[in-house]
């Protein structure tokens, strides 16, 4: 008997693009699985911008009435899941209509791996064409079938998950951004397995829309820093069960949320973040201090002196 699949889709707005990916899913050519949609405050609701959505029996819509951001979206889903396998499918992304039969085959033929990618490439709009780029070396199979923060390899859409793995890795985080790295390397620390299909089965949707494009990099500069805080915290956590190069990694990205919390005014977060670099190295504690005063120094003074530069006018920057 074919194993049920649990398919999690969390959606806000964006009601045309989550056509697109509903449709992908519902011309799969393998049947047994389950939909849950979660509905992260979209409005107008989903099940009023799409009646007949609730007609298929495949398809199970849940509702937060405020949005909790897509990782507190997809754990909701995650909860209601009753597949032997999961797959998290953001609401802008398209699947190959074969993506499902050959990515089961896949993981059922390494009962070992907890998780299997394909191969993504990016598009903007449909129709997808056969030039599109290929996503994050999403081509280049990853060393020794382990998760590798430094290489993130795959879109969230590729990936199809073993409900064992999803069970013992646990909640997804509620960042807003960065989600998606937190739960690959709780899976790292957990020593779970990738096995790699290298067929292109997934297209990711990147929008060509700007937007307040200032605004947008400071709170991804924010956000990397919580992310990469995170992330500092589990390696500290877990430090004899990660790549040696992930804690390299890590002990510079600090660096960079040590800077950034201080800019921010974030006293406690500086300070732990300086204490996971000293439990992620072999300095000196006092050395580890005195480092990271000067990261804060370096990020103070330019910011100080632009604000004061830019202090009669409209573009003053805020504290």
């Amino acid at each position: 008997m074919n194993p049920l699949i649990s398919i999690i889709i969390p959606v806000k707005n964006r009601l045309s693009w989550f056509e697109d990916t509903l449709h992908s899913v519902l011309n799969q050519t393998y049947s047994n699985y389950e939909l849950i949609i979660v509905d992260d405050g979209s409005y107008p609701p989903l099940i009023k911008a799409i009646p007949n959505i609730t007609t298929n029996k495949k398809i199970t819509v849940l509702r937060n009435e405020t949005s909790v951001g897509p990782g507190g979206a997809r754990e909701l889903g995650r909860q209601k899941a009753s597949g032997a396998f999961v797959h998290y499918l953001d609401s802008d992304d398209i699947l190959h209509q074969k993506y499902l039969q050959k990515m089961i085959y896949l993981l059922e033929s390494h009962p070992e791996a907890g998780m299997g990618y394909c191969i993504s490439t990016i598009f903007h709009e449909l129709p997808i064409t056969v030039k599109e780029k290929v996503y994050q070396n999403s081509d280049k199979v990853l060393n020794a079938y382990k998760f590798d923060i430094t290489a993130r390899r795959w879109s969230t859409s590729s990936c199809l998950w073993a409900k064992w793995a999803t069970d013992i890795i646990g909640p997804w985080s509620d960042l807003e951004n960065g989600e998606d790295r937190v739960y690959d390397f709780k899976a790292e620390c957990l020593g779970i397995k990738v096995v790699y299909l290298p067929e292109i089965l997934c297209y990711y949707r990147k929008s060509l829309s700007g937007g307040h494009q200032t605004d947008r990099k400071e709170k991804l500069r924010l956000n990397g820093a919580v992310c990469d805080f995170e992330l500092a915290k589990l390696a500290a956590q877990n430090k004899n069960s990660i790549h040696k190069k992930s804690t390299t990694y890590l002990r510079k990205a600090l660096n960079h949320s040590i800077g950034v919390f201080a800019l921010y005014g974030m006293k406690q977060k500086t300070l732990e973040c300086i204490k996971f670099k000293k439990q992620l190295t072999n300095e000196n504690f006092i050395f580890t201090i005195f480092y990271g005063l000067i990261i804060v120094i370096f990020h103070l003074i330019p910011y100080q002196l632009l604000n004061y530069l830019y202090k009669k006018s409209k573009f003053k920057l805020s504290e």
